[in-house]
């Protein structure tokens, strides 16, 4: 059959798929469950695959009901239902007695077992360390790199003009953490490594100049135009009081591009204020102040016109300024990814070890130098089929380990089955290409002459028939959509999104309704002509909508271990959980709320401590206050008055 490429969706039932196919492999032939070989991505995957296959094999052997039965019989035509259970037993006690041999795997750890057999070939050395912490090297590398400055003049310049740009831009001048950064980059991305080996230093001095100078340029016309009206204010003895909105208003709009580090956000600030004031010099003015000859006059004869400059202006000069400031951002690290590089080899060679993602990239070039098939029999290759889960989270590097070993037992007559969903690509960050289950792979075996046969897990089997419903018709607008707003991006990437693509169909036995409610929140602006904006955050909307939610779930049956919150970064979860302990009566569970750093009361008795180590500190009198009159059950402690005082007066 060759290889077969299932393409899947959420709930579609691929690890079912996967199990499906080990067992009917190894229940036809139990000795076969040695020469197969698994590879999920995560430890987690490896783990639930590992465990399914026991649990199936155990459930056919102990003659209890199992979904993998109707398929067995249908696939294997050859075995009843009684010689299928006596195989699986079978294989289940060949399993337990030779555990080594069931070869289920993480990406990562198949490639550390083969780098090792190959250890010779790829030069490395014969006691060589495997560093699974990243954060170890990326604080030894930088500090490898700093002690650098002042001695070697390259890395001090660099240095240098990162801080100088650092310090320009308001930001602290620790670099250490952006070094940190970088070296994580050159651990884990190819194309950082590649990026590295091409830069010219000197070429890339100069250019950063020219941006410079173009950033500069923009800027500095902006801001003048800015100050020139500010002059002529005073001048006048005229402030934004005298005008419509105040400092919200047109007038405004000069203020902030006034400012000594005035950016885009001030630079593009045309509210619709300004935009009447672009049509209608009266527009600066309040209904009380059109009446006044002079007011009109400065507005028309110089105000307006101004406006007219600075909008005209920048917006031919957008485009570019804001590409040159993005550019600008990362054009530093690029002058120093080099020296970095050049530290990160060295600290291997120092301590013999490489990261776990060093391995992907020797072994890629070793593959690429020699001969691929004698690698693999080297390394005592013996597998007939292979399984390969989530596979859209595989990089270029790792197919291009894994392309020879695919050709290599499709060539012999066996089996790949690759099984990956490109829209649940998330490890792009670390070089997973979705391309390559969407079109890479078809393209790259073509020159060999192998066609994969392509088959689709069209079926949700997980989701109640609203959800399903929702995403069919979501995903493909949404996909659309993205093409037609990004048409530089290479169109194939939405080729994932196709509605022949997401369609997924309901299962016969989803009887049950689901439920979809999606809610837009907006900071709402209430602007008054006298007392300015007032603002509604759109935070705080959505926290009283989540309360009411909770509690009408409760209201209609549901239970708390019923509900979960789902949120995008660690400081929304946190945000989230304190708002629920303070406002509701239901307990919260979070990765955070079981850590002793958040819990207040432990927060409340540490700055006490803390507040006797160290007096002097406002910050802690101010916290620990707070949790007191926060706490009404504090409230009939009594309490040195000093906690209350400032912190030059307490504890005297």
């Amino acid at each position: 059959m060759g290889l077969i490429i299932y393409k899947s969706s959420a709930g579609s039932g691929k690890t079912f798929t996967l199990v499906n196919i080990f067992l009917k492999k190894v229940i036809e032939k139990p000795w076969l469950f040695r020469k197969i070989l698994a590879i999920t991505f995560t430890n987690k995957a490896t783990e639930e695959l590992k465990t399914r296959i026991i649990r199936e094999l155990d459930i056919l052997a102990s003659h209890e009901k199992s979904s993998h039965l109707t398929s067995l019989l249908t696939d294997l035509p050859k075995l009843d239902e009684k010689k299928i259970r006596q195989n699986a037993e079978l294989v289940l006690t060949k399993i337990l007695h030779d555990y080594s041999s069931f070869h289920i795997s993480t990406i990562d750890s198949f490639f550390q077992s083969l780098s090792r057999l190959l250890a010779r070939e790829m030069l490395l050395p014969m006691k060589y360390e495997i560093e699974l912490d990243t954060e170890a090297i990326c604080r030894d590398v930088t500090e490898l790199l700093l002690d650098e400055a002042g001695k070697n003049q390259a890395i001090t310049q660099w240095l240098e003009e990162l801080l100088l740009d650092r310090i320009e831009n308001g930001k602290s001048w620790n670099i250490s953490a952006e070094l940190k950064n970088m070296t994580r980059q050159l651990l884990i991305s190819p194309e950082a490594r590649n990026w590295a080996g091409r830069v010219d230093a000197t070429i890339l001095l100069k250019f950063i100049q020219w941006m410079i100078a173009i950033k500069k340029e923009t800027e500095d016309t902006m801001r003048n135009i800015g100050r020139n009206v500010q002059e002529e204010l005073a001048k006048y003895e005229l402030t934004a009081d005298n005008f419509y909105y105040k400092k919200n208003g047109p007038i405004g709009y000069f203020l902030k591009i006034a400012k000594k580090r005035s950016k885009d956000d001030e630079f593009n600030a045309i509210n619709t204020h300004v935009l009447k004031a672009l049509e209608d010099p009266l527009a600066f003015l309040s209904k009380d102040n059109r009446n006044n000859s002079d007011l009109i006059n400065f507005c028309s004869n110089f105000l307006y016109p101004k406006l007219q400059e600075a909008t005209n202006y920048y917006r031919a000069e957008r485009t570019r300024y804001l590409t040159v400031c993005e550019a600008l951002k990362l054009i530093y690290q690029s002058g120093i990814i080099r020296e970095l590089e050049a530290k990160l080899r060295v600290y291997r060679e120092k301590h013999q070890l490489f990261h776990l993602s060093d391995t992907t990239r020797m072994l890629s070039k070793a593959i690429q130098e020699q001969d691929a098939p004698f690698i693999y029999e080297k390394s005592g290759n013996t597998f007939l089929h292979i399984l390969i889960d989530e596979f859209q989270d595989t990089s270029e590097e790792q197919w291009a380990i894994l392309k020879p070993l695919v050709i290599n037992t499709i060539g012999s007559g066996n089996e790949i089955y690759i099984v990956g969903d490109a829209k649940q690509s998330i490890y792009r960050w670390r070089g997973g290409e979705m391309e390559l289950i969407v079109n890479g792979v078809r393209k790259d075996l073509a020159q060999t002459g192998f066609k994969p046969e392509e088959r689709i897990l069209d079926t949700n089997w997980r989701s109640r028939r609203e959800i399903i419903e929702f995403n069919n018709m979501f995903f493909p607008i949404a996909g659309k959509m993205l093409s037609e707003e990004f048409p530089d991006i290479d169109q194939k990437s939405f080729e994932a999104y196709l509605p022949e693509a997401v369609h997924q169909k309901i299962s016969s036995g989803n009887l049950k309704k689901g439920y979809v409610d999606i809610r837009f929140f907006e900071t709402e602006k209430e602007n008054n002509e006298t007392e300015g904006r007032t603002d509604l955050h759109w935070k705080s909307k959505a926290l009283l909508q989540m309360e009411r939610e909770i509690a009408q779930l409760i209201e209609s049956g549901y239970t708390l271990r019923d509900i979960v919150i789902l949120v995008r970064t660690n400081q929304h979860e946190t945000h989230i959980a304190d708002f629920l302990r303070k406002n509701t009566p239901y307990p919260v569970l979070s990765a955070n709320s079981l850590l002793l750093a958040v819990n207040e009361k432990i927060r409340f008795i540490l700055n006490c401590l803390r507040i006797l180590i160290n007096q002097h500190q406002p910050l802690l009198h101010a916290e620990v206050c707070y949790y007191i009159e926060q706490s009404h059950h504090l409230h009939e402690i009594p309490f040195h008055h000093s906690i209350y005082q400032t912190p030059d007066k307490a504890w005297s």
